[in-house]
Protein backbone atom coordinates (compact mmCIF):
# COMPACT_ATOMS: atom_id res chain seq x y z
CA UNK A 1 0.00 0.00 0.00
CA UNK A 2 1.22 3.64 -0.60
CA UNK A 3 2.69 5.67 2.28
CA UNK A 4 -0.04 8.38 0.88
CA UNK A 5 -2.83 6.04 1.65
CA UNK A 6 -3.96 4.82 5.33
CA UNK A 7 -5.55 1.32 5.63
CA UNK A 8 -9.50 2.74 5.41
CA UNK A 9 -8.46 3.39 1.62
CA UNK A 10 -8.33 7.12 2.43
CA UNK A 11 -5.33 9.71 2.01
CA UNK A 12 -2.94 9.39 4.99
CA UNK A 13 -4.43 11.41 7.86
CA UNK A 14 -7.62 11.25 7.23
CA UNK A 15 -10.28 8.99 8.40
CA UNK A 16 -14.11 8.10 7.90
CA UNK A 17 -17.17 9.50 10.39
CA UNK A 18 -20.44 9.78 10.54
CA UNK A 19 -22.90 12.83 10.07
CA UNK A 20 -23.69 12.23 13.52
CA UNK A 21 -19.92 12.53 14.93
CA UNK A 22 -19.53 15.33 12.79
CA UNK A 23 -22.69 17.35 13.98
CA UNK A 24 -23.15 19.89 16.60
CA UNK A 25 -23.57 18.69 20.21
CA UNK A 26 -26.62 20.93 20.30
CA UNK A 27 -29.81 19.21 20.28
CA UNK A 28 -31.05 19.14 16.92
CA UNK A 29 -28.25 19.99 15.46
CA UNK A 30 -29.34 17.12 12.31
CA UNK A 31 -32.43 17.05 11.56
CA UNK A 32 -35.51 16.64 8.79
CA UNK A 33 -38.15 18.98 7.97
CA UNK A 34 -41.89 18.98 9.73
CA UNK A 35 -44.37 16.82 8.94
CA UNK A 36 -47.57 17.43 6.95
CA UNK A 37 -49.47 17.84 10.26
CA UNK A 38 -47.02 20.19 11.39
CA UNK A 39 -47.10 22.58 8.91
CA UNK A 40 -49.63 23.23 6.34
CA UNK A 41 -50.15 25.27 3.25
CA UNK A 42 -52.47 26.85 5.47
CA UNK A 43 -49.65 27.93 7.45
CA UNK A 44 -47.90 29.89 4.41
CA UNK A 45 -47.81 33.41 4.46
CA UNK A 46 -46.39 35.97 1.68
CA UNK A 47 -43.44 37.54 4.45
CA UNK A 48 -41.74 36.75 7.36
CA UNK A 49 -39.91 33.56 7.92
CA UNK A 50 -38.70 32.39 4.79
CA UNK A 51 -39.60 28.49 4.31
CA UNK A 52 -36.71 25.99 2.26
CA UNK A 53 -38.21 23.44 -0.42
CA UNK A 54 -36.10 20.75 -1.79
CA UNK A 55 -36.22 22.94 -5.19
CA UNK A 56 -33.72 25.62 -2.95
CA UNK A 57 -31.69 22.93 -2.53
CA UNK A 58 -29.14 23.49 -5.81
CA UNK A 59 -25.77 21.05 -6.50
CA UNK A 60 -23.65 23.35 -4.92
CA UNK A 61 -25.34 26.51 -3.90
CA UNK A 62 -28.85 27.54 -2.76
CA UNK A 63 -31.07 28.88 -5.60
CA UNK A 64 -34.57 29.44 -6.60
CA UNK A 65 -36.67 32.07 -5.10
CA UNK A 66 -37.81 32.80 -1.92
CA UNK A 67 -41.69 32.89 -2.30
CA UNK A 68 -42.98 30.67 1.12
CA UNK A 69 -43.04 32.02 4.59
CA UNK A 70 -44.55 31.60 7.63
CA UNK A 71 -45.34 33.69 11.14
CA UNK A 72 -42.63 34.25 13.66
CA UNK A 73 -45.06 32.44 15.97
CA UNK A 74 -44.98 29.62 13.50
CA UNK A 75 -41.55 29.70 13.01
CA UNK A 76 -41.15 29.42 16.77
CA UNK A 77 -43.17 26.17 17.43
CA UNK A 78 -40.68 24.48 14.58
CA UNK A 79 -37.83 25.85 16.62
CA UNK A 80 -36.21 22.30 15.71
CA UNK A 81 -36.50 22.88 12.28
CA UNK A 82 -34.61 25.98 12.04
CA UNK A 83 -32.20 26.78 9.76
CA UNK A 84 -29.07 29.26 9.97
CA UNK A 85 -26.57 30.57 7.81
CA UNK A 86 -23.26 27.68 7.70
CA UNK A 87 -25.78 24.91 7.64
CA UNK A 88 -25.71 22.60 5.30
CA UNK A 89 -28.90 21.50 3.72
CA UNK A 90 -29.53 17.76 1.32
CA UNK A 91 -32.70 16.67 -0.21
CA UNK A 92 -34.11 13.24 1.44
CA UNK A 93 -36.07 13.20 -1.95
CA UNK A 94 -35.02 14.25 -6.01
CA UNK A 95 -34.22 12.97 -9.14
CA UNK A 96 -31.87 11.57 -7.65
CA UNK A 97 -31.78 12.40 -3.96
CA UNK A 98 -28.81 13.92 -2.20
CA UNK A 99 -28.26 17.47 -3.50
CA UNK A 100 -26.25 19.54 -1.13
CA UNK A 101 -25.70 23.18 0.07
CA UNK A 102 -24.54 25.47 2.20
CA UNK A 103 -27.55 27.72 3.57
CA UNK A 104 -26.24 31.15 3.00
CA UNK A 105 -23.82 33.02 4.95
CA UNK A 106 -26.18 37.05 4.75
CA UNK A 107 -29.61 34.63 4.34
CA UNK A 108 -32.30 35.21 7.37
CA UNK A 109 -32.69 32.40 9.49
CA UNK A 110 -35.48 30.30 8.46
CA UNK A 111 -37.30 27.16 8.54
CA UNK A 112 -36.85 23.58 6.74
CA UNK A 113 -39.65 21.87 4.93
CA UNK A 114 -40.59 18.10 4.09
CA UNK A 115 -37.85 16.11 2.36
CA UNK A 116 -35.30 18.18 3.64
CA UNK A 117 -32.37 17.12 5.52
CA UNK A 118 -30.72 19.95 8.32
CA UNK A 119 -26.57 19.03 9.10
CA UNK A 120 -25.59 22.06 11.67
CA UNK A 121 -21.93 20.59 11.46
CA UNK A 122 -19.17 20.76 14.53
CA UNK A 123 -16.61 23.97 14.51
CA UNK A 124 -12.75 22.87 14.40
CA UNK A 125 -13.93 19.84 13.38
CA UNK A 126 -14.90 20.21 9.67
CA UNK A 127 -16.18 23.03 7.06
CA UNK A 128 -19.97 22.67 6.02
CA UNK A 129 -18.42 23.51 2.59
CA UNK A 130 -15.95 20.43 2.45
CA UNK A 131 -18.89 18.23 3.48
CA UNK A 132 -21.09 19.52 0.59
CA UNK A 133 -18.33 18.63 -1.73
CA UNK A 134 -17.71 15.23 -0.53
CA UNK A 135 -21.35 14.76 -1.02
CA UNK A 136 -20.95 15.20 -4.87
CA UNK A 137 -18.47 12.40 -4.96
CA UNK A 138 -18.91 8.72 -5.68
CA UNK A 139 -17.64 7.80 -2.16
CA UNK A 140 -20.60 9.49 -0.59
CA UNK A 141 -23.53 10.03 -3.56
CA UNK A 142 -22.94 6.44 -4.12
CA UNK A 143 -23.61 5.62 -0.33
CA UNK A 144 -26.95 7.82 -0.39
CA UNK A 145 -28.25 6.00 -3.67
CA UNK A 146 -27.67 2.52 -2.19
CA UNK A 147 -29.70 3.79 0.88
CA UNK A 148 -32.08 5.36 -1.09
CA UNK A 149 -36.06 3.63 -1.18
CA UNK A 150 -39.50 3.74 -2.42
CA UNK A 151 -41.20 2.95 -5.81
CA UNK A 152 -43.57 6.61 -6.19
CA UNK A 153 -41.00 9.04 -4.67
CA UNK A 154 -37.52 7.83 -3.96
CA UNK A 155 -35.93 8.57 -0.46
CA UNK A 156 -33.38 8.33 1.82
CA UNK A 157 -34.39 8.56 5.56
CA UNK A 158 -32.40 10.35 8.26
CA UNK A 159 -31.94 7.64 9.70
CA UNK A 160 -30.30 5.82 6.73
CA UNK A 161 -28.51 9.28 5.92
CA UNK A 162 -26.91 8.42 9.47
CA UNK A 163 -25.40 5.40 8.09
CA UNK A 164 -23.91 7.42 4.94
CA UNK A 165 -19.56 7.60 5.81
CA UNK A 166 -18.10 11.11 4.58
CA UNK A 167 -14.50 11.03 4.56
CA UNK A 168 -12.50 13.86 6.70
CA UNK A 169 -9.28 15.74 6.39
CA UNK A 170 -6.99 17.59 8.74
CA UNK A 171 -9.10 20.75 9.49
CA UNK A 172 -6.22 22.82 7.58
CA UNK A 173 -5.86 20.51 4.66
CA UNK A 174 -9.96 20.92 4.36
CA UNK A 175 -9.53 24.29 4.18
CA UNK A 176 -7.14 24.11 1.39
CA UNK A 177 -9.30 21.73 -0.55
CA UNK A 178 -12.50 24.11 -0.29
CA UNK A 179 -10.13 26.86 -1.35
CA UNK A 180 -8.50 25.09 -4.81
CA UNK A 181 -12.14 23.38 -5.49
CA UNK A 182 -13.46 26.81 -5.66
CA UNK A 183 -10.59 28.36 -7.46
CA UNK A 184 -11.14 25.83 -10.00
CA UNK A 185 -14.86 26.05 -9.84
CA UNK A 186 -15.28 29.43 -10.18
CA UNK A 187 -13.04 29.20 -13.82
CA UNK A 188 -15.54 26.43 -14.92
CA UNK A 189 -18.48 27.96 -13.85
CA UNK A 190 -17.20 30.98 -16.27
CA UNK A 191 -16.65 28.57 -19.14
CA UNK A 192 -20.26 27.05 -18.29
CA UNK A 193 -21.86 30.39 -18.37
CA UNK A 194 -20.46 31.15 -21.85
CA UNK A 195 -21.07 27.73 -23.21
CA UNK A 196 -24.39 28.40 -21.83
CA UNK A 197 -24.80 32.21 -23.19
CA UNK A 198 -23.55 30.54 -26.56
CA UNK A 199 -26.72 27.89 -26.42
CA UNK A 200 -29.14 30.57 -25.87
CA UNK A 201 -27.49 32.53 -28.81
CA UNK A 202 -27.50 29.35 -31.30
CA UNK A 203 -31.61 28.89 -30.51
CA UNK A 204 -32.35 32.67 -31.30
CA UNK A 205 -30.37 31.94 -34.33
CA UNK A 206 -32.03 29.21 -35.24
CA UNK A 207 -35.85 30.95 -34.51
CA UNK A 208 -34.22 34.54 -36.25
CA UNK A 209 -33.92 31.70 -39.56
CA UNK A 210 -36.98 30.31 -39.11
CA UNK A 211 -39.03 33.34 -39.20
CA UNK A 212 -36.83 34.73 -42.32
CA UNK A 213 -37.83 32.03 -43.91
CA UNK A 214 -41.93 32.20 -43.37
CA UNK A 215 -41.38 35.96 -43.63
CA UNK A 216 -39.61 35.88 -47.48
CA UNK A 217 -36.87 37.42 -46.36
CA UNK A 218 -34.19 34.25 -46.28
CA UNK A 219 -33.86 33.84 -49.98
CA UNK A 220 -35.02 35.71 -53.19
CA UNK A 221 -38.33 35.43 -54.22
CA UNK A 222 -39.62 34.23 -56.95
CA UNK A 223 -41.85 37.03 -58.15
CA UNK A 224 -38.65 39.00 -57.56
CA UNK A 225 -36.36 36.44 -59.83
CA UNK A 226 -38.95 36.18 -62.56
CA UNK A 227 -38.85 39.82 -62.94
CA UNK A 228 -35.20 40.14 -63.36
CA UNK A 229 -35.25 37.10 -65.51
CA UNK A 230 -38.23 38.49 -67.67
CA UNK A 231 -39.81 34.91 -67.13
CA UNK A 232 -43.61 34.02 -65.79
CA UNK A 233 -44.19 32.20 -62.60
CA UNK A 234 -47.24 29.98 -60.88
CA UNK A 235 -47.85 32.52 -58.33
CA UNK A 236 -49.27 30.40 -54.61
CA UNK A 237 -52.38 30.89 -54.91
CA UNK A 238 -52.75 29.47 -58.48
CA UNK A 239 -50.42 26.58 -56.57
CA UNK A 240 -53.06 26.77 -53.28
CA UNK A 241 -56.29 26.18 -55.93
CA UNK A 242 -54.69 23.42 -57.70
CA UNK A 243 -53.61 21.60 -54.11
CA UNK A 244 -57.49 21.66 -53.34
CA UNK A 245 -58.84 20.77 -56.38
CA UNK A 246 -56.72 17.65 -56.31
CA UNK A 247 -57.41 16.51 -52.46
CA UNK A 248 -61.48 16.96 -53.63
CA UNK A 249 -60.74 14.43 -56.50
CA UNK A 250 -59.17 12.45 -53.87
CA UNK A 251 -62.11 11.89 -52.02
CA UNK A 252 -63.29 8.91 -51.06
CA UNK A 253 -67.01 8.47 -53.10
CA UNK A 254 -69.69 7.57 -51.23
CA UNK A 255 -68.68 9.91 -48.58
CA UNK A 256 -69.70 14.02 -48.33
CA UNK A 257 -66.61 16.21 -49.36
CA UNK A 258 -65.89 18.75 -46.38
CA UNK A 259 -64.35 21.76 -47.91
CA UNK A 260 -61.09 22.46 -45.51
CA UNK A 261 -61.10 25.30 -43.00
CA UNK A 262 -59.95 28.69 -44.31
CA UNK A 263 -57.07 30.06 -42.48
CA UNK A 264 -57.61 32.76 -39.15
CA UNK A 265 -55.57 35.84 -41.14
CA UNK A 266 -56.95 38.41 -38.16
CA UNK A 267 -54.19 40.60 -37.08
CA UNK A 268 -51.57 38.88 -39.66
CA UNK A 269 -49.21 41.20 -41.71
CA UNK A 270 -49.14 41.39 -45.76
CA UNK A 271 -47.25 38.73 -47.55
CA UNK A 272 -44.69 38.99 -49.97
CA UNK A 273 -45.72 39.41 -53.61
CA UNK A 274 -46.79 35.71 -55.12
CA UNK A 275 -47.58 34.44 -51.44
CA UNK A 276 -51.18 33.59 -50.39
CA UNK A 277 -52.39 32.61 -46.83
CA UNK A 278 -53.44 28.65 -46.63
CA UNK A 279 -54.94 27.14 -43.38
CA UNK A 280 -52.75 23.75 -41.91
CA UNK A 281 -56.01 22.17 -42.68
CA UNK A 282 -56.05 23.06 -46.62
CA UNK A 283 -52.42 22.02 -46.56
CA UNK A 284 -53.10 18.46 -45.48
CA UNK A 285 -55.57 15.69 -46.81
CA UNK A 286 -56.35 15.17 -43.20
CA UNK A 287 -56.08 16.90 -39.30
CA UNK A 288 -56.40 14.16 -37.06
CA UNK A 289 -54.69 12.78 -34.14
CA UNK A 290 -54.67 9.23 -32.00
CA UNK A 291 -57.05 7.36 -30.42
CA UNK A 292 -58.52 9.23 -27.20
CA UNK A 293 -59.06 5.82 -25.37
CA UNK A 294 -55.91 4.56 -23.92
CA UNK A 295 -54.98 1.59 -25.40
CA UNK A 296 -54.15 -1.54 -23.56
CA UNK A 297 -51.05 -1.90 -23.56
CA UNK A 298 -48.49 -5.18 -24.15
CA UNK A 299 -44.39 -6.19 -23.62
CA UNK A 300 -43.81 -6.45 -27.47
CA UNK A 301 -46.07 -5.25 -30.69
CA UNK A 302 -46.32 -2.22 -31.93
CA UNK A 303 -45.01 1.23 -30.87
CA UNK A 304 -47.53 3.40 -29.32
CA UNK A 305 -46.19 6.86 -28.80
CA UNK A 306 -46.71 9.37 -26.23
CA UNK A 307 -46.14 13.00 -25.95
CA UNK A 308 -42.72 12.27 -23.61
CA UNK A 309 -41.81 9.98 -27.06
CA UNK A 310 -41.25 13.35 -29.19
CA UNK A 311 -38.30 15.27 -28.98
CA UNK A 312 -37.57 18.78 -30.82
CA UNK A 313 -37.38 17.11 -34.26
CA UNK A 314 -37.44 13.51 -34.20
CA UNK A 315 -39.37 10.54 -32.08
CA UNK A 316 -37.67 8.51 -29.81
CA UNK A 317 -38.45 4.56 -30.32
CA UNK A 318 -36.50 3.60 -27.58
CA UNK A 319 -38.47 3.05 -24.38
CA UNK A 320 -42.04 3.56 -25.77
CA UNK A 321 -45.06 1.58 -24.95
CA UNK A 322 -46.58 -1.11 -27.38
CA UNK A 323 -49.98 -2.23 -28.46
CA UNK A 324 -51.22 -5.17 -29.68
CA UNK A 325 -51.32 -5.57 -33.40
CA UNK A 326 -55.20 -6.05 -33.56
CA UNK A 327 -54.88 -2.72 -32.15
CA UNK A 328 -53.46 -1.03 -34.61
CA UNK A 329 -54.81 -2.96 -37.66
CA UNK A 330 -58.25 -1.83 -36.05
CA UNK A 331 -57.59 1.94 -36.08
CA UNK A 332 -58.81 4.27 -39.13
CA UNK A 333 -56.04 4.95 -41.58
CA UNK A 334 -55.82 8.75 -40.84
CA UNK A 335 -54.37 7.48 -37.13
CA UNK A 336 -51.53 5.40 -38.81
CA UNK A 337 -48.83 7.62 -39.37
CA UNK A 338 -46.70 7.60 -42.33
CA UNK A 339 -43.28 8.65 -43.86
CA UNK A 340 -45.89 11.31 -46.08
CA UNK A 341 -46.97 12.45 -42.81
CA UNK A 342 -46.02 15.22 -40.47
CA UNK A 343 -47.12 15.04 -36.45
CA UNK A 344 -47.73 17.92 -34.06
CA UNK A 345 -48.06 18.12 -30.83
CA UNK A 346 -51.17 19.74 -29.00
CA UNK A 347 -51.06 18.75 -25.20
CA UNK A 348 -48.24 19.81 -22.77
CA UNK A 349 -44.87 19.96 -24.50
CA UNK A 350 -47.14 22.11 -27.10
CA UNK A 351 -46.19 22.98 -30.94
CA UNK A 352 -43.60 20.47 -31.56
CA UNK A 353 -43.33 19.42 -35.37
CA UNK A 354 -41.68 16.09 -36.28
CA UNK A 355 -41.21 14.47 -39.62
CA UNK A 356 -42.48 10.82 -39.61
CA UNK A 357 -38.89 8.95 -40.70
CA UNK A 358 -40.49 5.33 -40.88
CA UNK A 359 -43.57 3.39 -43.16
CA UNK A 360 -42.64 0.63 -40.45
CA UNK A 361 -46.31 0.51 -38.38
CA UNK A 362 -46.91 2.62 -35.32
CA UNK A 363 -49.88 4.84 -33.49
CA UNK A 364 -49.75 7.74 -31.05
CA UNK A 365 -51.90 9.19 -28.46
CA UNK A 366 -54.36 11.97 -28.44
CA UNK A 367 -51.85 14.46 -27.59
CA UNK A 368 -49.86 14.14 -30.65
CA UNK A 369 -51.94 15.54 -33.81
CA UNK A 370 -51.45 13.80 -37.23
CA UNK A 371 -50.65 16.03 -40.21
CA UNK A 372 -51.61 13.61 -43.51
CA UNK A 373 -50.19 13.64 -46.98
CA UNK A 374 -49.33 16.96 -47.34
CA UNK A 375 -48.20 17.30 -50.99
CA UNK A 376 -44.75 16.21 -51.17
CA UNK A 377 -43.40 18.77 -52.72
CA UNK A 378 -44.56 20.76 -50.20
CA UNK A 379 -43.89 18.63 -46.92
CA UNK A 380 -40.59 20.36 -46.48
CA UNK A 381 -41.97 23.74 -46.28
CA UNK A 382 -44.80 22.68 -43.73
CA UNK A 383 -42.50 21.59 -42.05
CA UNK A 384 -40.51 24.86 -41.47
CA UNK A 385 -43.66 26.52 -40.69
CA UNK A 386 -44.66 24.34 -38.23
CA UNK A 387 -41.50 24.87 -36.82
CA UNK A 388 -41.13 29.03 -36.80
CA UNK A 389 -42.41 30.95 -34.07
CA UNK A 390 -44.93 32.43 -36.28
CA UNK A 391 -46.90 29.42 -36.03
CA UNK A 392 -45.77 28.57 -32.19
CA UNK A 393 -47.58 32.27 -31.10
CA UNK A 394 -50.54 31.14 -33.07
CA UNK A 395 -50.86 27.81 -31.45
CA UNK A 396 -50.38 29.33 -27.86
CA UNK A 397 -52.73 32.22 -28.69
CA UNK A 398 -55.58 29.41 -29.67
CA UNK A 399 -54.59 26.89 -27.02
CA UNK A 400 -56.87 26.60 -23.65
CA UNK A 401 -55.47 25.39 -20.35
CA UNK A 402 -53.74 26.80 -17.70
CA UNK A 403 -51.51 24.11 -16.37
CA UNK A 404 -51.93 21.73 -19.23
CA UNK A 405 -51.75 23.98 -22.53
CA UNK A 406 -53.82 22.47 -24.98
CA UNK A 407 -54.56 23.02 -28.97
CA UNK A 408 -57.76 21.69 -30.43
CA UNK A 409 -57.85 20.26 -33.58
CA UNK A 410 -60.39 22.86 -34.66
CA UNK A 411 -58.03 25.49 -34.00
CA UNK A 412 -54.92 23.82 -35.45
CA UNK A 413 -56.61 23.34 -38.62
CA UNK A 414 -57.37 27.10 -38.84
CA UNK A 415 -53.87 28.12 -38.34
CA UNK A 416 -52.43 30.22 -41.04
CA UNK A 417 -49.43 29.33 -42.57
CA UNK A 418 -47.71 31.53 -45.38
CA UNK A 419 -47.59 29.84 -48.87
CA UNK A 420 -44.89 31.02 -51.41
CA UNK A 421 -44.71 29.50 -54.96
CA UNK A 422 -43.70 26.20 -55.45
CA UNK A 423 -40.11 27.20 -56.29
CA UNK A 424 -39.38 29.38 -53.86
CA UNK A 425 -40.46 26.73 -50.96
CA UNK A 426 -37.37 24.58 -52.65
CA UNK A 427 -35.00 27.26 -52.39
CA UNK A 428 -36.18 28.22 -48.82
CA UNK A 429 -36.21 24.79 -47.67
CA UNK A 430 -32.78 23.94 -49.09
CA UNK A 431 -31.41 27.55 -47.24
CA UNK A 432 -33.18 26.66 -44.04
CA UNK A 433 -31.52 23.25 -43.71
CA UNK A 434 -28.23 24.33 -45.03
CA UNK A 435 -28.39 27.15 -41.96
CA UNK A 436 -29.73 24.68 -39.28
CA UNK A 437 -27.00 21.96 -40.03
CA UNK A 438 -24.49 24.86 -39.27
CA UNK A 439 -26.09 25.71 -36.13
CA UNK A 440 -26.94 22.13 -35.08
CA UNK A 441 -22.82 21.39 -35.92
CA UNK A 442 -22.25 23.92 -33.18
CA UNK A 443 -24.89 22.79 -30.77
CA UNK A 444 -23.36 19.40 -30.52
CA UNK A 445 -19.94 20.83 -30.15
CA UNK A 446 -21.32 23.35 -27.16
CA UNK A 447 -23.18 20.25 -25.60
CA UNK A 448 -20.15 18.53 -26.22
CA UNK A 449 -17.96 20.85 -24.26
CA UNK A 450 -20.66 21.24 -21.30
CA UNK A 451 -20.15 17.06 -20.65
CA UNK A 452 -16.51 17.61 -20.91
CA UNK A 453 -16.78 20.49 -17.76
CA UNK A 454 -19.17 18.40 -16.01
CA UNK A 455 -17.12 15.50 -16.13
CA UNK A 456 -14.02 17.82 -15.28
CA UNK A 457 -15.88 18.94 -12.24
CA UNK A 458 -16.24 15.52 -10.84
CA UNK A 459 -12.64 14.87 -11.60
CA UNK A 460 -11.51 17.60 -9.54
CA UNK A 461 -13.73 16.61 -6.67
CA UNK A 462 -12.03 12.61 -6.96
CA UNK A 463 -8.61 14.44 -6.87
CA UNK A 464 -9.60 16.36 -4.05
CA UNK A 465 -10.95 13.56 -2.00
CA UNK A 466 -8.01 11.05 -2.84
CA UNK A 467 -5.62 13.51 -1.29
CA UNK A 468 -4.01 14.85 -4.60
CA UNK A 469 -5.73 18.28 -5.56
CA UNK A 470 -3.72 19.96 -2.40
CA UNK A 471 -0.17 19.24 -0.95
CA UNK A 472 -0.77 17.02 2.30
CA UNK A 473 1.53 19.09 4.91
CA UNK A 474 3.39 16.63 7.50
CA UNK A 475 2.23 19.34 10.54
CA UNK A 476 -0.98 19.14 10.02
CA UNK A 477 -2.73 16.75 13.21
CA UNK A 478 -4.29 13.71 11.87
CA UNK A 479 -8.62 13.99 11.77
CA UNK A 480 -10.13 11.98 14.46
CA UNK A 481 -13.56 10.90 14.66
CA UNK A 482 -16.03 11.81 17.30
CA UNK A 483 -18.17 10.09 20.25
CA UNK A 484 -21.08 9.32 18.73
CA UNK A 485 -23.90 11.41 20.57
CA UNK A 486 -26.34 8.84 21.27
CA UNK A 487 -29.11 11.29 22.89
CA UNK A 488 -29.25 12.36 18.89
CA UNK A 489 -29.90 9.23 17.42
CA UNK A 490 -33.02 8.78 15.62
CA UNK A 491 -35.20 6.37 14.35
CA UNK A 492 -34.91 4.85 10.77
CA UNK A 493 -37.77 7.49 9.99
CA UNK A 494 -39.37 8.88 6.66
Amino acid sequence: MSDSVNNDGLPRGWTWASPDELACPERHSLGIGPFGSDLKVSDYRDSGIPLVFVRNIRTGRFGGEQAKYVSSEKAKALRAHEVKPGDVLITKMGDPPGDACVYPAMAPAGVITADCIRWRVRPGVVLPAFLVYATRTSQVHDQILEKTQGVAQKKISLGRFQRVRYPLAPLPEQHRIVAEIETQFTRLDAAVATLERVQVKLKRARASVLKAAVEGRLVPTEADLARSQKRTYEPANVLLARVLVERKARWTKGKKYVEPVKPDTEGLAGLPEGWVWASVDQTCAQVTDGDHLPPPTTETGIPFLVIGDVRTGHLDFTACRRVAPSYYDALDWKRRPDSADLLYTVVGSLGIPVRVPTDAPFCVQRHIAVLKAPPAAMRGFLYTCLASPFVFRQATKKATGTAQKTLGLGPLREIAVPLPPLAEQTRIVAEVDRRLSVLDALDTTVAHNLVKCARLRQSILKRAFEGKLVPQEPADHPAKTLPVRVSQQVSDVV
